[in-house]
């Protein structure tokens, strides 16, 4: 209570005093303003930088936010809302948190190069206490006053592009790595031009255009330059760990199992001699996805798990593909969850029966788990409402712990790959630290604890990943699943599916380069083909891996009686390993 004339004098001061230093607060925030640069002397405008980095998208191609730097999480402003990059003058500008004064940030954006689109995770320092870049003379920032910096945004990505990469390959020569990188001659090319462009930027007296037209060199290469260490390092650690590191090579066979016709590739027998030959007949590697049906009884998926079995290859067993949680209610998960363990776990005394790994949840910060009622309708199903799975872990507790009491095998959670496409709660590393991490089971065990593998789910096409690839990688094991025995995988991967039309699938983001016409079906297949390659490849290259890709169309795209003879996905995804496994020839299951 308020008492006398002095104490209320006192208030009133306080409150100016917080209300002006407020008001100076936001006079003064930082703002850094982008200049890109192509072949003109002048940036380019607002309305074009954001065609591309949108992809011509709109809306849709909105995909920018600024992160914290240590476990990649969305920073929110004073109104919760991200920071989003806005026009200042015509040109791209982002504000500086005012509570990271002196501090870094990464700005995350899709940005494209000659080998596709990207999400850049661009590390920011303070502009006002930031200097000139390494061994010259060049400011990073140029001060335009009122708190208004700006930056040559080719320049600045080329460097800190290079300034990743190669922290990255010093990574890999100390442990647990312990394997220094052994670079090709086409790494040794793309980085020397690097480099070499980089350096030409930096030379004194340069006018800015000319600074990002040779940064916008330099950050091509060093683009290429980081998928290629990315893939050859990938299949380097494998082979070199080979004895010891059993990473998974795994598919996934979504449809109709037993009967031809559901797929448009016949599954039986044969379609799993498929997976066994990808893997060079090894009877340790190989594994197939089974995503189980809730109107499905376990009988129905006994022939699959026979058939993964005699042909020498391991069950993952997805207890319920995301788009069908929606309109799951917890009761009907549970029993979900009872039936289908308890009918395909008994102790190796079945093994015909066995499921090898069970994925507890699919997808589970996906956006789309809580949509309104009306879009539910829409996309085919049916419920009274939906059961907010995305914003809670109780399902997955229940699944993790029902398959650890009564199964004793490993549990699979995976994420999907989305930071900055939709509301900040369904990022990816928000919904692991918001929702996961402080959840438990009933009996008081942390659920994440619960959880042997955490995979990620990736549509490069719907949301790029590329350069950003080795630090999301890293910063999910050493901020979030860094206990003993937990592995990183990456368990869904997918490029604009071939069966599907805009209206199922929205495809935003191209792979490749931009003169390929990938509205051909077979260009397409030939971008797929290099898309499993790259993750394929790279997600093998860590000491906590637990390998993947498990490609999610593989029976309508990759299976030798699908439409193509030549299969380029599937010869993609098997010179991975027989580079690995050393395999010199065909081999018969």
């Amino acid at each position: 209570m308020i008492t006398g004339r002095g104490s209320l004098l006192s208030l009133t001061c306080v409150l100016l005093t917080t209300f002006v230093l407020a008001v100076r607060s936001e006079a003064q925030t930082e703002g850094i303003i982008f200049q890109v640069f192509e072949k003109k002397d002048s940036p380019l405008k607002w309305k074009d930088f954001r065609k591309r980095q949108e992809n011509e998208a709109g809306k849709k191609g909105d995909n920018e936010a600024l992160l914290d730097p240590s476990n990649l999480t969305t920073l929110l402003n004073r109104e919760g809302e991200p920071y989003g990059l806005y026009s200042l003058d015509g040109l791209p500008t982002v504000d500086w948190p005012p509570d990271k004064a002196g501090a870094k940030v990464t700005l995350i954006l899709a940005w494209p190069s000659a080998v596709g689109y990207s999400n850049l995770l661009l590390d920011l320092r303070d502009p006002s206490v930031e200097g000139n870049y390494p061994s010259s003379d060049v400011p990073i920032y140029t001060d335009r006053g009122s708190h208004r910096y700006s930056v040559i945004f080719n320049l600045l990505v080329a460097h800190r592009t290079l300034e990743s990469l190669d922290a990255a390959i010093a990574r890999r020569a100390d442990p647990p790595y312990s394997l220094p990188y052994a670079p090709s001659p086409a790494f040794r090319m793309a980085y020397a031009s690097a480099r070499r462009s980089l350096r030409e930027a930096l030379v004194h007296g340069l006018k800015d255009s000319v600074r990002g037209q040779l940064g916008q060199e330099s950050f091509e290469a060093a683009a290429k330059a980081t998928l290629i260490m990315l893939e050859e390092y990938g299949v380097q650690f494998a082979r070199a760990r080979r004895p010891s590191f059993a990473p998974q090579w795994g598919v996934t066979f979504e449809g109709e199992i037993q009967q031809p016709g559901g797929a448009p590739a016949e599954v039986n027998g044969q379609t799993f001699q498929s997976v066994s030959r990808l893997v060079d007949c090894s009877r340790d590697d190989g594994w197939v996805r089974l995503v189980f049906d809730r109107n499905k009884s376990p009988d129905y998926y006994k022939p699959a798990i026979k058939w993964a079995h005699d042909n020498g290859l391991k069950v993952l067993g997805e207890l319920l593909d995301s788009y069908s949680m929606c309109c799951t209610s917890k009761e009907q998960w549970e029993a979900h969850v009872r039936t289908y363990v308890c009918a395909f776990s008994h102790g190796g005394k079945k093994p015909d029966e066995e499921v090898d790994e069970w994925e507890v949840g699919n997808e589970v910060n996906g956006e789309w788990l809580v949509v309104k009622q009306e879009k539910v309708k829409k996309s085919g199903e049916s419920c009274d409402r939906c059961t907010g799975y995305a914003g809670r872990a109780d399902y997955i507790a229940y699944a993790a712990d029902y398959v650890k009491k009564h199964s004793g095998k490993r549990t699979l959670l995976t994420l999907y790959w989305q930071v900055a496409e939709d509301k900040p709660s369904s990022s990816m590393f928000n919904w692991v630290r918001d929702v996961l991490i402080p959840a438990s089971t009933g009996e008081g065990t942390s659920v994440k604890d619960l959880i042997d593998d955490v995979g990620i789910s990736l549509y490069p096409d719907k949301t790029p990943m590329g350069l950003a690839f080795d630090r999301v990688f890293t910063t999910l094991r050493e901020k979030y699943f860094s206990r003993d025995g937990q592995r990183v995988m990456v368990t869904e991967l997918g490029y604009w599916p071939a069966d599907l039309t805009e209206e199922d699938y929205e495809h935003i983001w191209r792979w490749g380069g931009a003169d390929l016409k990938q509205k051909d079906e077979r260009v397409r297949q030939g971008v797929r083909a290099g898309v499993a390659k790259l993750y394929q490849s790279a997600a093998l290259g860590y000491p906590y891996s637990g390998g993947g890709a498990y490609w999610w169309y593989y029976l309508q795209e990759a299976t030798p009686d699908a439409r193509y003879t030549d299969n380029e996905l599937w010869r993609a995804l098997h010179s991975v390993h027989s580079a690995v496994a050393d395999a010199t020839g065909p081999c018969t299951p």
